[in-house]
């Protein structure tokens, strides 16, 4: 049974001609430049999220030091890991009664944090946070 290839005339096997291998390298390089995108892509977000880890990890250690406190500064700043902290402290206007040793009570004043995240060098301001805390330095009984 013949070809249609060996009918013409051409009894060799048949390879691929100059614009077929063209062709196929153009396909190939898409492809190649597509996955290339995708994945560096995914690199650069994945440089964000581990950033900002960083950032919300500190963050946390920043306020969990105000909670082992019994009286808080009015302001101050440290630096930790790249990041400048900045706090301010403001008396809130209410005062929250709390459990205290032998059946009494105390009121305690409550104080309200502003805290800043910066970045250390540039003074970027990347996050802000407002939270309450118990001013222990003030404790009244009644």
């Amino acid at each position: 049974m013949r070809t249609r290839f060996q009918a013409a005339g051409n009894t060799a096997g048949r390879g691929f001609t100059l614009i077929e291998v063209v062709i196929a390298i153009m396909i190939f390089m898409l492809v190649m430049v597509a996955v290339f995108h995708y994945f560096s892509g995914m690199m650069s977000h994945q440089e964000k999220l581990k950033e900002k880890y960083r950032l919300i990890r500190v963050a946390r250690e920043a306020i969990d030091s105000f909670l082992d406190k019994s009286a808080v500064e009015e302001s101050g700043s440290w630096e930790k890991e790249g990041f400048l902290i900045k706090w301010e402290a403001f008396p809130a206007e209410d005062k929250r009664r709390i459990p205290y040793t032998a059946g009494a009570t105390a009121f305690a004043q409550l104080k309200l944090i502003h805290l800043t995240i910066h970045t250390a060098g540039e003074r970027t301001l990347l996050a802000a946070y407002d939270f309450l805390i118990n001013d222990y330095s003030t404790l009244q009984r009644q």
